[in-house]
């Protein structure tokens, strides 16, 4: 006959607290609940042959660039309407000068360029090159 050896074990008072509630939740013991719970994640690490804190940490890794994915589609979209607000500034001087008038056209140009170089700019530093 196997016994099993006592194993006393100190928890900060808010996680017993969240154990005790969520055995109470689950209808079992607090040591029912920390031994299944241990063992899920022994399950985890088997199945992944990674440690459960690096699932977490590359799971919040993804989570942050997601973030960072939206605030770029966020300020391609900003560029794409600037650039064809420009465009279209563009096409106006150009039917307004008759094409006679290249000097506005060629500030114009330029202007959006530096704005979408500066765009550019931006999105390089939220993604810097890997080497």
């Amino acid at each position: 006959m196997t016994t099993i050896k006592p194993f006393p074990t100190r928890l900060p008072s808010d996680l017993r607290s969240y154990l005790e509630e969520k055995a109470k939740v689950n209808k079992r013991s607090l040591n029912n609940e920390l031994v299944d719970r241990l063992e899920l994640t022994r399950v985890i690490e088997n199945i992944t042959q990674t440690n459960l804190r690096e699932i977490i940490n590359d799971i919040l890794m993804l989570d942050r660039y997601k973030n960072e994915l939206e605030a770029i589609t966020s300020e391609y979209d900003k560029l794409r309407d600037s650039y064809d607000a420009l465009k279209s500034e563009l096409a106006k001087a150009f039917s307004l000068s008759g094409g006679k008038n290249e000097e506005i056209a060629r500030m114009k140009m330029e202007r959006a360029l530096n704005y979408i170089t500066s765009g550019v700019e931006e999105l390089r530093a939220i993604f810097p090159k890997k080497d």
